[in-house]
């Protein structure tokens, strides 16, 4: 039998142009999906790459750059009150608030050195620390040391708070030495300062690390005080005679209209008796409060002569001092009385001595200086609606049992007379 077996030749023209270039777009199609794939696996790749080279710039940035550039944040110091007048005896208080770079920064912790001339000053006024801590910029004293010696105090202060405060005030009392003599404070030719130290160390939180704030590399003036010449130990004496009187003061404070809520207490005032020979004593008596809001106070002087008249001045506890020469005096506006002459005269006996026509205004808080200024202001201010006694026997002014806007007004209201009356 024959088998048809067909040509080579045959076999090869049975592939038709149809099915070749069926073949060839086949093998095309595949190339190009080929390059699609591939195309869409490198942009996939670059993206990962992208975003993980981002990711560890951002990491590096926030671990490394930015911590570095936080930890050169700086701490400014802004004094509250540089020029200070006191005479001997007498403490002041000397303040300065710290404040960070960047409002979201705050400081939790102080390393200061305070430095003071020991010759005419004394850290302190009699309590276990110098320090004013005040209620809503509150620190704790971990480290306090005093050389007298050579006038340096030492301090490590800590905010115990979990409040962010960027602006801290911080305040320390002093005083002038008692045992000054009259050469040394007339021989006096430049104001005694207060210094912080160069360098004082803030720590804190700046983009949420710790870091220690830059602060200045120079000393700061603290304060630059004068010292008044009278002295309260070179006094000149009254008269000297044969009356024995008793003084029966009544006097009236801004802002209390009745008997206090706060404070059910005696008031402690400083009396001070001018004499018309330019003689004068000083004596701190209690005043008893009444429903009406006038407060009463009776002490006794003895040799007194009959033929000297006074003035009589009043300091209160958080008030400006007051002078009276008569011993009914009135005004019509709070403040704006003036003793021109000295016209009471003192008998033996009782002295019924009726001041309450004239208000004594209230501002000049503890420890006092003399005077009503952006320190008593802001210590009220920053301590509204507080009623811890602490802060009550500063800055409760009409005795209500709150430091609230009342007493922030009546300070306001006393700016316009500002200073003790000499």
């Amino acid at each position: 039998m024959n088998t048809y077996q067909p040509s080579q030749q045959q076999s090869q023209s049975n592939s038709s142009p149809l099915s070749e270039s069926v073949l060839s777009s086949g093998h095309n199609t595949l190339s190009q999906w080929k390059g699609i794939k591939w195309g869409i696996f490198r942009r996939i790749l670059i993206v990962f790459i992208a975003i993980g080279t981002f990711g560890f710039l951002a990491w590096f940035t926030n671990t490394y750059i930015y911590k570095f550039f936080a930890s050169n944040q700086t701490a400014t110091i802004s004094v509250l009150k540089k020029e200070i007048e006191v005479g001997v005896g007498e403490a002041f208080t000397t303040s300065f608030t710290v404040n960070s770079s960047q409002s979201e920064d705050f400081i939790s912790g102080a390393e200061l050195i305070l430095e003071y001339d020991p010759i005419y000053l004394e850290y302190g006024d009699g309590g276990s620390s110098g320090f004013v801590p005040l209620e809503n910029f509150p620190y704790d004293v971990i480290y306090e040391e005093n050389d007298p010696t050579i006038g340096k105090v030492e301090i490590v202060l800590v905010n115990p708070s979990d409040k962010e405060y960027p602006a801290h005030q911080l305040s320390f009392v002093f005083r002038v030495r008692e045992d000054l003599t009259r050469e040394q404070v007339f021989g006096l030719k430049n104001k005694v300062h207060i210094y912080l130290s160069k360098d004082p160390k803030f720590v804190g939180q700046a983009g949420g690390n710790g870091v220690l704030f830059e602060a200045p590399t120079s000393d700061t003036v603290l304060s630059a005080v004068s010292i008044r010449g009278e002295t309260p130990s070179e006094e000149a004496p009254l008269l000297q005679g044969n009356i024995s009187a008793k003084l029966i003061i009544k006097t009236r404070f801004q802002g209390i209209l009745g008997e206090p809520v706060g404070s059910k207490g005696p008031m402690m005032v400083r009396v001070t008796l001018h004499g018309s020979s330019g003689g004068s004593k000083t004596t701190t008596i209690s005043f008893q409060p009444g429903a009406d809001g006038i407060w009463t106070g009776e002490y006794s002087e003895q040799n007194l002569s009959e033929n000297e008249t006074f003035s009589i001045g009043l300091k209160g506890p958080k008030h400006l001092a007051k002078y009276i020469c008569e011993a009914q005096p009135s005004e019509t506006v709070g403040g704006t009385y003036n003793c021109n002459d000295k016209k009471i005269a003192l008998i033996q006996g009782d002295n019924n001595l009726n001041f309450s026509n004239v208000i004594l205004l209230a501002g000049d808080i503890p420890v006092q200086d003399g005077i009503i200024d952006a320190v008593d202001i802001a210590f009220i201010r920053a301590n509204l609606g507080t009623t811890t006694s602490s802060v009550l026997s500063r800055g409760d002014l009409n005795l209500d049992g709150i430091v609230d806007t009342q007493d922030h007004s009546l300070a306001i209201a006393a700016l316009g007379f500002k200073y003790d009356e000499k």
